[in-house]
């Protein structure tokens, strides 16, 4: 059954049993108030890809998020996955991806040990700058101007050869 939300109805909203409910938007199909048990209010999307898999995306949580707004960005991520874009999808994807410390891993793993004579000084430095530098952040998270302050900072601590080896050990990995 579908209701007009309103800040009345998302107000009013109580979740039950031990999960979550949904209270689906009359005036916008696939747009709805997600109610947990606990309390907690979140305006979700529903939609399908192009492969005709289900999505829940979650748009913003309420009250601070009024259900205007709410639906307002609820329309856009239905009109963009009408065109083939998937936000949740995305998000997934962005929570899966590696992080510098594994990419970094993986690179010495796969191709320094392998290819290279001086494997253990790229491990070194990544020991001693990647790994504090950036270790949990996700590496696609990393910019040009990230790379650039390690750098620098490099080249303050450790001189110029060990800041352009660290530089280049980075392009290699990223490649």
């Amino acid at each position: 059954m579908a209701i007009k939300l309103t800040k009345r109805t998302c107000e009013s909203a109580v979740g039950t049993g031990t999960g979550w409910s949904v209270l689906w938007d009359s005036e916008l199909r696939g747009f709805g108030l997600r109610v947990r048990s606990s309390g907690t209010r979140a305006f979700v999307v529903f939609y399908r890809t192009r492969d005709g898999v289900k999505r829940f995306h979650t748009v913003g949580r309420f009250p601070e998020m009024t259900v205007d707004q709410a639906r307002r960005e609820a329309r856009r991520l239905l009109v963009g996955a009408m065109n083939g874009e998937d936000p949740a999808g995305e998000r997934q994807r962005a929570r899966r991806s590696s992080t510098v410390a594994e990419l970094s891993q993986s690179y010495l793993e796969r191709y320094a040990r392998l290819h290279k004579r001086t494997w253990k000084d790229d491990a070194q430095r990544i020991r001693d700058f990647l790994v504090p530098a950036w270790g949990t952040r996700k590496a696609e998270s990393i910019r040009r101007a990230d790379v650039s302050a390690l750098h620098r900072k490099v080249g303050e601590s450790r001189g110029h050869y060990s800041a352009n080896r660290t530089l280049a050990l980075v392009s290699h990995m990223f490649a």
